[in-house]
């Protein structure tokens, strides 16, 4: 299984910076898939028991989420699932949860599909060479009240030195009725934003400590998309 250093890292992601975009087989065994729409599963109860109502959504943003860079890591065909890691894969516990809703009509979004894909703890991307290994990759479709959510860890930094990049993970969101969108999602408090790597304010969210049977960090990630033309 290859994991790619941060060299390698480097140099592809230089050359992958202007790429806009509108598990190994044991993984897959240990990794559960996502729950079907409208189902809230283990997480959903989690979210209720910190306050959330069933089906609750946050008033979305004035604007459509901003697009950023695809990089050259993206790899097609990604298992739907909620867990984009092993059980016990290094690095500090998080999750993620959101909702996918249309500018146009200020309404979660069923059904939209979205990929992520990210680095491990050490800031190695995987599975780029190997047909079976989508190790950190997942994809999910959006519940009937727009809902996404996957359990991963913080990812780690790749990059050396000047050019370690942010923390951060990548989207590509898709619905058939809303133009497609590339976007990365990175982290409040993080030491390389600011003067070295400036991302959009509407990307950078906060992260709270929370226990659900360890300890995680929970971020909320709202992605608003723009209807197709004509």
């Amino acid at each position: 299984m290859k994991k790619w250093n941060r060299r390698e890292l480097l140099k592809n992601f230089l050359l992958g910076l202007s790429a806009l975009g509108a598990g190994a087989l044991g993984l897959r065994q240990t990794l559960a898939p996502t729950p079907a729409y409208g189902e809230l599963g283990e997480f959903g109860k989690f979210l209720i028991a910190q306050g959330e109502k069933p089906g609750e959504a946050p008033p979305i943003a004035r604007k459509p989420t901003a697009s950023d860079s695809m990089g050259p890591y993206y790899k097609e065909g990604a298992p739907f699932r909620g867990r984009l890691m092993p059980q016990d894969a290094p690095g500090t516990p998080m999750l993620i949860r959101g909702h996918v809703y249309g500018h146009d009509t200020r309404k979660p979004l069923q059904g939209a599909t979205i990929d992520v894909w990210q680095a491990d703890d050490s800031g190695s991307y995987h599975g780029m060479d190997e047909k079976d290994n989508y190790l950190y990759r997942a994809r999910m479709r959006t519940t009937r009240r727009g809902l996404y959510r996957f359990e991963t860890v913080h990812p780690g930094r790749y990059g050396f030195g000047f050019w370690a990049r942010p923390s951060h993970i990548h989207f590509y969101i898709r619905h058939p009725d809303y133009q497609p969108l590339v976007t990365q999602l990175y982290f409040r408090g993080d030491p390389r934003l600011g003067d070295h790597e400036r991302a959009r304010p509407s990307l950078i969210i906060p992260l709270k400590k929370v226990s659900w049977g360890k300890t995680y960090e929970l971020g909320n990630f709202d992605i608003v998309l723009v209807r197709k033309r004509g």
